[in-house]
């Protein structure tokens, strides 16, 4: 047989190809890392919620709680535990703290998504303190809600959005909204609460974004120069987060006391309080930033370096021995705004919280609402008076128990009604004619309801 006759066919590997691991939750990808429009982490989650077809509510509470060390949450039937949750712990998910790295953790681990930590400020843990450094709610500016919904492009809320100094949207030059603009709600939203969806109020559930500039009413019209001071503080912070991705080292505190030896060196011959009085700040508050005794916030490490002619991110990575000290700004930056302190006379709220748990006033008001009445803070109320407080917030638990009751009472009952009419008819009581009959779409996935349902069912011969 001649060699040359035979044919030679494709050599083929059949050596099973490597599956990388699954992860519980679809690995979605975070919009924007590395540019100043980077998502913020409570908008990745919110996403991912909605990627799975689930409420926000239900992803954080049966799958991201325990990484949180809030395993509690997912058994409690308090509303008032979440309520506290969303209100007062959400924003730290896009922070420099213990939350925000362990919600990073979490999400790495059920996504198999890496990098999610640059969806938040984790990487100037060092360098920025917490004070004053996020809002309390959220903000957003409707235009780019608008234009990303026109252009079918995804809807999502940008890390800068959720800093405090950053009033305004460079791109659009208007200043970011903060309060649902539709008159019958008017209200702020959590970062993070139970109905999270991007780009839509989470209290009555309307589409934020308008093409329209708003009406007026924030009693300010910037000037061409205060514009531009707001827009140079978006883009000197939106270069700090554009910039973590690609650090090379991890910035230190070491970093801050570094850069203002150099300016001064520069500057005022190394005299420290000749540079502080050059930038008009207290030597006091420069001494305590060089013996690492404090950090600058956000807002005086902007006023800073518009002063010095250079941006944080140039300030901390060695630029601060090459600026001329010539200001950037011929306008000053906003201040940052002051801390109200209330004043609280003890007697007067004492009677105020008297009277009202001896009304009968019904819905009986919760303590927030009574803190509103009174123009305190519910924390503010609690110090003072931790005995009525607690009176006033178990009355008002307590009926909202008495009324998830009843609600519970009424929904079994409309079914087990629905049910009896339903095998009238000569047809099975099917869940889907049952939630059809009553006007609920989903009602028989509460536990109560399909109880019911179940029973009725049995009583009347049917299967289960």
């Amino acid at each position: 047989m001649d060699l040359r006759d035979l044919v030679v066919y494709e050599e083929w590997d059949v050596a099973p190809p490597a599956v990388p691991p699954r992860g519980r939750l679809f690995p979605l990808a975070p919009v924007g890392i590395g540019t100043p429009e980077t998502e913020c982490l409570t908008s990745y989650i919110t996403r991912l919620a909605e990627a799975h077809g689930v409420l926000t509510r239900d992803l954080v509470v049966h799958e991201l709680a325990g990484f949180l060390g809030r395993a509690h949450l997912a058994q409690s039937r308090n509303l008032g535990l979440l309520s506290a949750f969303w209100r007062n712990e959400t924003r730290a998910l896009n922070g420099t703290r213990t939350l925000a790295h362990n919600m990073v953790q979490g999400l790495e681990a059920l996504t198999g998504r890496q990098g999610l930590r640059f969806l938040t400020l984790l990487t100037w843990t060092e360098v920025l303190p917490v004070q004053q450094l996020q809002r309390r709610s959220r903000a957003w500016c409707p235009h780019c809600y608008e234009e990303w919904r026109q252009a079918k492009q995804t809807v999502y809320e940008p890390l800068l959005w959720s800093l405090a100094p950053v009033t305004i949207c460079p791109r659009h030059r208007r200043l970011l909204q903060g309060i649902c603009p539709y008159p019958d709600c008017r209200q702020r939203s959590h970062w993070l609460s139970a109905r999270s969806r991007c780009g839509y109020c989470a209290r009555c559930g309307r589409f934020l974004g308008s093409s329209v500039a708003p009406a007026a009413d924030e009693g300010d019209s910037l000037t061409e120069q205060e514009a531009m001071a707001r827009i140079w503080v978006a883009h000197a912070v939106g270069e700090l987060i554009a910039a973590a991705p690609g650090l090379g080292f991890v910035p230190r505190r070491e970093q801050i006391v570094d850069a203002i030896t150099a300016s001064a060196e520069r500057l005022t011959g190394g005299n420290i309080s000749a540079w502080a009085r050059k930038l008009g700040m207290a030597v006091l508050t420069v001494s305590n930033w060089r013996w690492k005794e404090a950090r600058p916030s956000l807002w005086l490490l902007l006023q800073v370096c518009a002063r010095l002619g250079t941006t944080p991110l140039g300030f901390l990575t060695g630029e601060a021995s090459q600026v001329s000290g010539q200001a950037v700004l011929r306008h000053e930056l906003a201040h940052r705004p002051p801390r109200v302190h209330t004043v609280v006379d003890p007697k007067v709220a004492r009677r105020a919280l008297e009277q009202i748990l001896a009304g009968d006033e019904m819905p009986p008001p919760s303590l927030r609402e009574v803190g509103q009445r009174l123009g305190l803070t519910y924390a503010t109320l609690r110090h003072h008076l931790p005995e009525l407080c607690r009176a006033i917030s178990e009355r008002y638990r307590n009926y909202q128990l008495a009324q998830a009751a009843e609600t519970r009472r009424r929904l079994c009952q409309e079914v087990r009604e629905a049910t009896l009419r339903v095998h009238e008819q000569g047809v099975f009581p099917s869940s889907y004619r049952i939630e059809a009959l009553i006007g609920r779409p989903h009602a028989l996935r509460h536990r109560p309801a399909r109880e019911a349902w179940r029973k009725a069912l049995r009583e009347l011969g049917w299967q289960t």
